[in-house]
């Protein structure tokens, strides 16, 4: 400013021709005074923070430095006017104050921005073009001309443009700096930067507010996050850092010792040559995220082991999660559920009145529970106890619905065969009241094989007689009229000797519908009859198999019928084989028996087995039944029926008792055991 109103109080001095010398020190002395005084102030004003700045830990030396170079520079400037009068400045001394001006040019380098300089240029061209255009010079002792005047304002311009220069460079990187100070300061994740070694050099101010320590704490120092025990691994992991980005995560420590999981985002960082120089890294907090993944995974873990089916669907009826189990009871594969809608089970069973009562009661926010009968893939309907629930989201409003289906099919067969052993053991007890007070063995196996006839299901029954011969012989028939079969009537067929031999071993059932290969007459006169499917079962007298209990049905689901029935069959071929002893056999043998029994309890030949009882709801044991096994391999119900008929059944029933009772020492001290007696020894 001083120069450039010095210059128009010339031109226009010139002009009026009016001669005032001390235009010329205007000039001369504004000129001066804006170089050396007024970059300084301008940088000072233009950017008042600088000295503030967080990107440099040395902002008090940069402070101290540019205050001193502004003072040197004044100094500088004031000893050369000291010296040379401003009226004497020409070409032989404009050296001195060129060097003079030195500090200014190192006050625009380093502290100087690019507006300032090109300012400085600006007027000093201004200056220099405004005098020497003008072609009258100042007189009156001045001894100056206009090249010399020209030669300072070029040597103004010498120093003014590589300042320039310099001063763009250096503003750029400043604004980079202040670009990425700024970055620092607003992002909320914390951003660090070390050197190779892991000391610290940019500690941005989330790091401050996440860890705790300051940049006082961290610059210059070891990463002050990394526990002790992990400075090892953490060299080992920065020197993976320097050469590659890493994603990883790792657990850190705050300033109050606490620890945090983090995940960590790095980047290499490399000098000029392109050599690494540290590790930039970005640290997410993700300790409360990792916690709310472990209980999901935990949570989805015990979901997918669960027993029962778990679908989860959204407003629209979308399935959008299934569990292993709802492939098990559906017989879909995953990818066939998600996705679905529920509908893909549905049996046709329920009506719309059901859906629409189940629907109003979800769509009120209730939970639904009830029994659904659902169509697998296979067609087959499947009984579920359902639970359906809606879930909402932090505004209470509906975001899902949560279906928890039981298949009941396991609970309904336990129950069936519960209901069917009850009905099993009271058919039993009543076709022995009936049967009991028959004299002959005819007349037993024919009252006998009537009784079961008229349980439901059986519409055969006849019992054979083994013969020494092979053969066997019908004493009783009953429901059929095959010839082959009439009592009294001998058969050693082939089949019969086959049948004889599969008998012996255990009872069994056969599908005459589909039979395997046996006799074309024995196939052609069971379905002559009607007969879909049979069972055989023998009977015993002690260890011998004297007969065969021969069963059949003409039901259309005969096969998994019969095969049901096997256990009744068992009991009641256990009970003929009492009845039809004659009285001799019944004396010889129950002499042998009394014998074979006092040796057992005499000398313990039969040990216990405890089964456990469970309750069906929770699958707890609640107490143990004591089974008694004897060690010749004799079925108890046969050692106990012989027992019995050779009058040592009551001594043989307490020596079971008592060495179950000894033998229970070893069961939990809570549990319950039951003993099996007979009402005679009871009483």
């Amino acid at each position: 400013c001083g120069a450039t109103v010095g210059t128009l109080l010339i031109d226009l001095g010139s002009a009026l021709d009016i001669r005032l010398i001390e235009f010329w020190w205007v000039w001369l002395v504004g000129e001066m005074t804006g170089l050396i005084i007024g970059l300084p102030m301008l940088q000072l004003v233009g950017e008042p923070h600088g000295a503030r700045s967080r990107l440099s830990v040395a902002t008090r030396a940069r402070a101290w430095e540019l205050s001193g170079v502004a003072a040197l520079a004044v100094a500088g400037v004031g000893a050369y006017f000291w010296v040379v009068a401003p009226d004497d400045v020409n070409a032989e001394n404009i050296g001195l104050l060129l060097l003079a001006l030195t500090p200014t040019a190192w006050v625009a380098i380093r502290f100087g921005v690019i507006h300032v300089s090109a300012l400085v240029i600006v007027l000093a061209g201004v200056a220099a073009l405004g005098y020497s255009s003008v072609g009258a010079h100042v007189n009156g002792g001045v001894n100056i001309t206009g090249r010399e005047l020209a030669s300072v304002q070029v040597a103004v311009l010498a120093l003014g443009l590589p300042a320039m220069a310099v001063a763009a460079a250096v503003q750029n990187e400043r604004s980079v700096r202040q670009r990425e100070q700024a970055i620092l300061d607003a992002s909320p994740l914390p951003i660090i930067a070390t050197d190779v070694n892991g000391v610290v050099t940019t500690w941005g101010g989330a790091a401050e507010a996440v860890f705790g320590f300051t940049e006082e704490d961290a610059i210059g120092h070891l990463m002050p996050i990394v526990p002790e025990e992990e400075v090892a691994r953490f060299r080992e992991r920065l020197a993976v850092e320097v050469r590659e980005p890493v994603d990883t995560i790792i657990e850190y420590r705050r300033k109050d010792g606490t620890r945090m999981m983090s995940r960590v985002f790095t980047s290499p960082l490399h000098d000029a040559t392109g050599a690494p120089a540290g590790v930039m890294g970005v640290l997410e907090d993700v300790t409360e995220r990792q916690r709310r993944e472990e209980r999901v995974h935990l949570m989805t873990s015990a979901i997918d082991q669960a027993g029962e089916s778990i679908l989860v669907t959204d407003l629209d009826g979308t399935i959008v999660y299934a569990n292993p189990a709802a492939t098990r009871h559906t017989g879909y594969e995953l990818d066939e559920l998600i996705g679905a809608n529920p509908r893909v089970v549905k049996s046709g069973v329920h009506d719309r009145v059901f859906y629409t009562q189940m629907w109003a009661q979800l769509l009120a926010g209730d939970t639904w529970t009830g029994t659904l009968i659902n169509r697998r893939k296979d067609g087959q309907l499947v009984e579920h106890a359902t639970s359906i629930a809606p879930v909402f989201d932090a505004a209470g409003e509906p975001l899902s619905f949560v279906s928890v289906q039981r298949d009941m099919t396991r609970e309904r067969s336990l129950e069936s065969d519960v209901t069917r052993g009850r009905e099993d053991r009271e058919a039993v007890m009543a076709i022995m009241d009936r049967v009991r007070s028959v004299d002959s063995a005819e007349s037993a196996a024919d009252e006998l094989c009537r009784a079961i006839v008229d349980l439901a299901g059986f519409d055969t029954a006849t019992v054979l007689l083994s013969r020494p011969d092979g053969g066997v012989l019908p004493i009783a028939n009953v429901g059929t009229d095959a010839p082959a079969l009439a009592a009294g009537t001998s058969l050693r067929t082939p089949w019969v000797r086959q049948l004889r031999a599969l008998t012996e071993r255990a009872g069994w059932w056969l599908d005459w519908t589909d039979p395997p290969a046996i006799d074309e007459d024995a196939v052609a006169a069971a379905r002559a009859q009607g007969v879909t499917a049979s069972a055989q079962v023998p009977i015993r007298q002690g260890r011998d198999v004297v007969g065969i209990l021969l069963t059949g049905t003409r039901d259309a689901d005969g096969p998994s019928w019969i095969a049901s029935r096997l256990p009744l069959l068992t009991e009641l071929s256990s009970f003929a084989g009492m009845l039809l002893r004659t009285a001799g056999e019944s004396d010889l043998r129950a002499s042998v028996v009394r014998d074979e029994v006092i040796t057992i309890i005499d000398d313990g030949l039969m040990h216990m087995v405890y089964q456990p009882i469970v309750d069906l709801d929770d699958g707890s044991v609640w107490g143990y039944e004591a089974l008694t096994r004897f060690d010749d391999g004799t079925r108890p119900d046969i050692r106990f029926a012989e027992a019995w008929t050779a009058g040592v059944g009551e001594e043989l029933e307490i020596a079971a008792a008592r060495r179950a009772l000894a033998g229970a020492t070893g069961l939990p001290a809570n549990a319950r055991l039951t003993l099996n007696l007979s009402p005679q020894v009871i009483i």
